[in-house]
């Protein structure tokens, strides 16, 4: 069948039944539309969950200070170079983007003219920023990004150097001690080498004891 289909039966068009709200966004005193008032504070939220803010902004800012601390690790006798090995890779991310969230939190705040709003609360954006702070310091001491914690990183890292060259040459000696057949025994942090041949029980050593 075709051709203008007509309503169904005892069916009234919503804008012409009484009490009807469709169209009242026209009505004087409505609200709609006030987005774009002067004194509309809607437009106020931070941004920091929004799509387009963490997508255009937020995103690229920790993409380029991530690249930046990378390169710095790179860098000829970087005092950080340790944070080139891969281990440090999420940690090195979630630091730049806590950073990047800082950086548009604080810009955010000072255009509003600070931390307190006009009815005299702090705005939820500087409890936000508060929290992104603390894990911002809690990533950079699990970095080695402050002096203390450089250097208690540096020691640890300067400790495990020193046992792992310690026990290869313990290890080494043990081969060469192998291969000479002088047999010496030699115990690094807990490692006992293997014997020597001299020290390995012999056959006749096997027949006495039977």
């Amino acid at each position: 069948m075709t051709g203008k289909r007509s309503p169904a039966r005892g069916y009234s068009w919503p804008p012409f039944q009484p009490g009807n709200t469709v169209g009242r966004q026209f009505e004087p005193g409505n609200d709609v539309g006030r987005q774009f008032d002067e004194d509309n504070r809607a437009a106020e939220k931070h941004g920091l969950d929004s799509r387009y803010v963490v997508e255009h902004f937020i995103e690229p800012r920790a993409a380029e200070k991530r690249t930046a601390l990378v390169e710095l690790a790179e860098a000829p006798g970087s005092p950080i170079a340790y944070l080139t090995d891969v281990t440090y890779r999420s940690a090195i991310s979630a630091l730049c983007r806590a950073e990047a969230d800082i950086e548009w939190a604080r810009q955010w705040i000072e255009v509003r003219g600070g931390w307190i709003d006009e009815d005299d609360n702090v705005r939820p954006v500087a409890l936000r920023l508060d929290r992104l702070e603390t894990r911002a310091e809690t990533l950079r001491a699990r970095l080695g990004l402050d002096p203390l914690s450089r250097a208690r990183l540096g020691r640890d890292v300067a400790t495990a150097s020193v046992d792992v060259a310690r026990l290869m040459a313990a290890l080494a000696q043990a081969q060469e001690d192998a291969e000479d057949g002088t047999g010496t025994e030699m115990t690094v942090d807990g490692f006992e080498a293997a014997p020597g041949p001299e020290s390995a029980p012999s056959e006749d050593d096997s027949e006495e004891d039977r």
